[in-house]
């Protein structure tokens, strides 16, 4: 194990001094230019504004192509040049405790079980035999003996899909902008996805949960 903290402060230590000095490189010597691409070569840096026309049509199937396929039946789409998604489900959480306690030169561990409803990247397991406790805290859960599962056609946790490039600059000589270059790096405007609940495919939440009116 020791080798291995080694290997990765090395590691670590050796990428920042590297970026530092990439940083350094360009702040020395990158030339100002405009945002007419005609012409420019070189290391150059720009400020210029981004072309909406040159965006791509992303959708949820984007997002989460290679994880699932059966995305086809959710209508939402946007044009931009990245998209991301964030998936969490509301559900009954356990905690369990466990603490070392001694009595009478003896020792045993006591386990302590705790519940809340709350607000998870994955589906959360409740210990089968305290699940009538955990009925008791987790009012909503009145059926089922665990919580419902997500949604079988989008991919719990993070997800997210990237153009290939867009535009920048004067339009018709514009710079074409990698994904290599703002991938995961761009600010994010959420997207409402109550209207489409209706195409999340799944276990019924009647089944585990109350339909609560929002």
């Amino acid at each position: 194990m020791f080798p291995a903290m080694l290997f990765v402060l090395g590691w670590n230590e050796n990428n920042y001094v590297c970026e530092n000095k990439r940083i350094l490189y360009a702040e020395a010597n990158a030339k100002p230019v405009g945002c007419d691409a005609n012409g420019v070569s070189g290391f150059s840096w720009f400020g210029c504004a981004v072309d909406p026309s040159s965006f791509t049509r992303l959708s949820v199937m984007d997002i989460n192509k290679g994880v699932l396929t059966d995305n086809v039946s959710i209508p939402i789409s946007f044009m931009g040049a990245e998209a991301s998604q964030y998936l969490q489900m509301y559900q009954c959480i356990e905690t369990k405790t466990t603490t070392t306690q001694t009595k009478d030169g003896k020792t045993r561990d006591v386990t302590t079980y705790s519940y809340r409803m709350g607000w998870s990247s994955s589906l959360e397991s409740l210990t089968p035999e305290k699940v009538p406790y955990a009925k008791t805290i987790c009012t909503d859960l009145v059926f089922a003996g665990q919580n419902p599962p997500f949604p079988v056609n989008v991919a719990p946790r993070t997800s997210s899909a990237s153009a290939a490039s867009f535009q920048a600059g004067t339009h018709g000589n514009s710079y074409t902008i990698p994904s290599s270059i703002f991938s995961g790096k761009l600010g994010t405007t959420p997207v409402s996805l109550a209207p489409f609940s209706a195409s999340f495919v799944g276990a019924p939440v009647e089944s585990a949960f109350k339909t609560v009116a929002a």
